[in-house]
Protein backbone atom coordinates (compact mmCIF):
# COMPACT_ATOMS: atom_id res chain seq x y z
CA UNK A 1 0.00 0.00 0.00
CA UNK A 2 3.09 2.54 -0.13
CA UNK A 3 2.54 3.02 -4.06
CA UNK A 4 1.54 6.56 -4.85
CA UNK A 5 -1.48 4.96 -6.30
CA UNK A 6 -2.41 3.12 -3.51
CA UNK A 7 -1.89 6.15 -1.18
CA UNK A 8 -4.32 8.24 -3.62
CA UNK A 9 -6.92 6.09 -3.13
CA UNK A 10 -6.08 5.12 0.64
CA UNK A 11 -6.75 8.51 1.24
CA UNK A 12 -9.84 9.53 -1.15
CA UNK A 13 -13.10 10.55 0.39
CA UNK A 14 -14.33 7.78 -1.49
CA UNK A 15 -12.50 4.75 0.19
CA UNK A 16 -14.03 4.36 3.68
CA UNK A 17 -17.60 3.99 1.73
CA UNK A 18 -16.01 2.08 -0.74
CA UNK A 19 -14.42 -0.40 2.07
CA UNK A 20 -17.75 -0.60 4.10
CA UNK A 21 -19.51 -1.25 0.85
CA UNK A 22 -17.11 -4.24 -0.10
CA UNK A 23 -17.36 -5.55 3.27
CA UNK A 24 -20.89 -5.35 3.38
CA UNK A 25 -21.78 -6.98 -0.05
CA UNK A 26 -18.78 -9.72 0.34
CA UNK A 27 -20.15 -10.65 3.93
CA UNK A 28 -16.62 -10.09 4.86
CA UNK A 29 -15.20 -13.10 2.76
CA UNK A 30 -11.15 -12.56 1.87
CA UNK A 31 -11.47 -12.87 -1.92
CA UNK A 32 -14.65 -11.19 -2.67
CA UNK A 33 -13.48 -8.56 -0.69
CA UNK A 34 -10.07 -8.20 -2.41
CA UNK A 35 -11.48 -8.16 -5.62
CA UNK A 36 -14.31 -5.30 -4.95
CA UNK A 37 -11.59 -3.21 -3.50
CA UNK A 38 -9.66 -3.73 -6.68
CA UNK A 39 -12.42 -2.40 -8.56
CA UNK A 40 -11.69 0.98 -6.52
CA UNK A 41 -8.46 0.95 -7.98
CA UNK A 42 -6.31 -0.55 -5.01
CA UNK A 43 -3.40 -2.80 -6.15
CA UNK A 44 -3.88 -6.45 -6.22
CA UNK A 45 -1.03 -6.83 -2.98
CA UNK A 46 -2.61 -3.90 -0.90
CA UNK A 47 -6.42 -5.12 -1.25
CA UNK A 48 -5.32 -8.66 -0.18
CA UNK A 49 -4.16 -6.21 3.20
CA UNK A 50 -7.50 -4.95 3.81
CA UNK A 51 -9.09 -7.82 2.83
CA UNK A 52 -7.77 -9.93 5.76
CA UNK A 53 -8.52 -7.46 7.86
CA UNK A 54 -12.55 -7.53 7.08
CA UNK A 55 -12.02 -11.61 7.65
CA UNK A 56 -10.60 -10.95 11.06
CA UNK A 57 -13.62 -8.56 12.00
CA UNK A 58 -15.91 -11.01 10.69
CA UNK A 59 -13.92 -13.93 12.53
CA UNK A 60 -11.98 -12.50 15.89
CA UNK A 61 -14.74 -9.63 16.05
CA UNK A 62 -17.63 -11.42 15.54
CA UNK A 63 -19.39 -10.95 18.21
CA UNK A 64 -18.73 -6.79 18.47
CA UNK A 65 -19.13 -6.16 14.94
CA UNK A 66 -22.16 -8.56 13.41
CA UNK A 67 -25.24 -6.29 14.35
CA UNK A 68 -23.36 -2.90 14.23
CA UNK A 69 -19.96 -2.71 12.29
CA UNK A 70 -19.48 1.14 13.01
CA UNK A 71 -20.69 0.47 16.95
CA UNK A 72 -17.73 1.28 19.79
CA UNK A 73 -17.55 -2.19 20.47
CA UNK A 74 -16.45 -3.33 17.39
CA UNK A 75 -14.29 -0.64 16.54
CA UNK A 76 -11.96 -1.34 19.83
CA UNK A 77 -11.62 -4.72 19.06
CA UNK A 78 -10.77 -4.47 15.33
CA UNK A 79 -8.32 -1.96 16.69
CA UNK A 80 -6.72 -4.13 19.09
CA UNK A 81 -6.92 -7.02 17.55
CA UNK A 82 -7.28 -6.81 13.88
CA UNK A 83 -5.50 -3.38 12.35
CA UNK A 84 -2.10 -4.14 14.00
CA UNK A 85 -1.82 -6.97 11.15
CA UNK A 86 -3.40 -4.46 8.59
CA UNK A 87 -0.66 -1.73 9.35
CA UNK A 88 2.03 -4.46 9.11
CA UNK A 89 1.04 -6.29 5.92
CA UNK A 90 0.23 -2.20 4.35
CA UNK A 91 3.82 -1.14 5.36
CA UNK A 92 2.60 1.80 5.09
CA UNK A 93 0.33 4.08 7.44
CA UNK A 94 -2.92 3.41 5.93
CA UNK A 95 -6.45 4.30 7.05
CA UNK A 96 -8.32 2.70 9.56
CA UNK A 97 -5.85 1.08 11.40
CA UNK A 98 -6.40 2.49 14.53
CA UNK A 99 -8.89 2.13 16.96
CA UNK A 100 -11.95 3.98 16.17
CA UNK A 101 -10.61 4.50 12.83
Amino acid sequence: CTSVADQAVLWGEDFAPGLDGCAGDCWGQPQCTVHCLQSLSLSGRCAQCYGAAVACSQTTCRPDCSWDAKSEACRKCTGARCFPDLSACAGATVPHASPGG
